[in-house]
């Protein structure tokens, strides 16, 4: 996971994780975030590693954010995937979001939105 976000650079723009940044000290920084972000974002009964697909249009610059109903986990909507791993949440206030930046070519993940629009997961425990 961490060498596919995206970290602060230069001023704004991000730059790509690289194995420097994810050294074993960030990994074990990370590890329990990680572990529990692992099932929440998992389906019921999920084995091995699953496939995910991102069904979103294409962005028109180097900057995308990707609703999580668009992301599905093996064939599941990674929102009701959270809504289902979640207490208490009001389904009909639920948002969830990842925000991505292009850095090369590739795709990164740079913060991902959820609950009310009060929480944010950022990359590197920015």
């Amino acid at each position: 996971m961490c060498l596919l976000s995206a970290v602060p650079g230069g001023g704004s723009t991000p730059k790509a994780a690289t194995s420097q940044t994810c050294n074993a000290s960030m990994t074990e920084k990370l590890g329990p975030g990680l572990d529990s972000m692992s099932q929440a974002f998992s389906p019921q009964n999920a084995s091995g590693k699953p496939t995910v697909k991102v069904d979103a249009p294409t962005p028109k610059g180097d900057e995308a954010v990707v609703p999580a109903s668009k992301i599905t986990v093996d064939g599941k909507p990674l929102r009701a995937i959270m809504l289902s791993h979640s207490n208490g949440d009001d389904p009909k206030s639920f948002k969830s979001n990842v925000e991505t930046d292009k850095i090369d070519g590739k795709w990164y993940i740079g913060d991902f939105n959820m609950g009310n629009g009060n929480q944010t997961l950022r990359p590197q425990g920015q």
